[in-house]
């Protein structure tokens, strides 16, 4: 495939903007069918898979670094005292997808593309995937707000005309201990997706504030794994990373 297939004059503007800061390199995906991008020693490199649509998967990746341009800096990595069986790694990979997508889903309208394409293709796999969960659910609270991520990320709306139903049936998995946190999710995302800010630490240290037993949590922006490129979303602590396991400590 070659990028000249893939600059349209509805996508021409948001391309010479990012080439103007990025080189941009266009190679096969080895690994599956699917498409994703990194940014790397200022150079963009899109993976492609699926011809499918390949125009909105091509504008779909360069608006995720058309977003970290803007400013958004991605989340790497991330530890919390209320971490188990990695459930933080799962929540920090959603976190930093959806956040973004929320970001580039409006500009993708406007440039002129149908909604239903802006994964690509219409995903009733992620439907599917939602209502497999309600059905036994994982009630560990980072593993709630991961698929409630899923649920309602940008342009979830399409994929679930029942979406509010399904977000008031999240709010019951716990017995409705959780529905304040799910509410300040919708809170801080509208406010992000309506806003001009890029700082990702603000909502997520207003929302993992109310998480009960999660004063200890850091999220990084860097793949090191130390305390030193990223944020706490309450209480500073230490770490030991000796051995190859990260144990928080902390006075208390």
């Amino acid at each position: 495939m070659n990028i000249n297939e893939l600059v349209t004059d509805k996508n021409k503007m948001l391309y010479d903007d990012v080439k103007s800061a990025l080189k941009i390199l266009l190679r096969k995906n080895a690994k599956d069918d699917s498409w994703g991008a990194y940014i790397n020693n200022n150079t963009l490199i899109i993976e492609y898979g699926s011809i499918i649509n390949k125009e909105e998967c091509f504008v779909h990746e360069l608006l995720h670094a058309k977003c970290q341009l803007d400013g958004y800096k991605r989340i790497k990595w991330s530890i919390s005292n209320k971490d188990i069986n990695g459930y933080m790694s799962i929540l920090g990979t959603a976190i930093d997808n959806e956040f973004q997508h929320h970001k580039m889903f409006k500009n993708f309208t406007n440039m002129g593309y149908n909604p239903s394409n802006f994964y690509g293709y219409f995903d009733s796999k992620t439907r599917n995937h939602i209502l497999s969960y309600l059905e036994n659910p994982d009630k560990h609270i980072f593993m709630i707000i991961t698929q409630y991520l899923t649920l309602t990320s940008a342009g979830s709306e399409i994929i679930f005309d029942d979406l509010d139903i399904l977000k008031d049936k999240f709010r019951k998995i716990t017995g409705g201990s959780s529905s304040k946190i799910l509410d300040c999710i919708d809170y801080e995302i509208d406010i992000w997706k309506h806003g001009n800010e890029f700082d990702v630490s603000k909502p997520l240290k207003a929302i993992f504030s109310i998480i009960g037993g999660a004063q200890y949590t850091y999220f990084s922006y860097s793949e090191e794994e130390n305390l030193k490129y990223g944020f706490f979303t309450g209480l500073p602590f230490d770490a030991d990373f000796s051995n190859g396991i990260v144990t928080i400590k902390c006075s208390s």
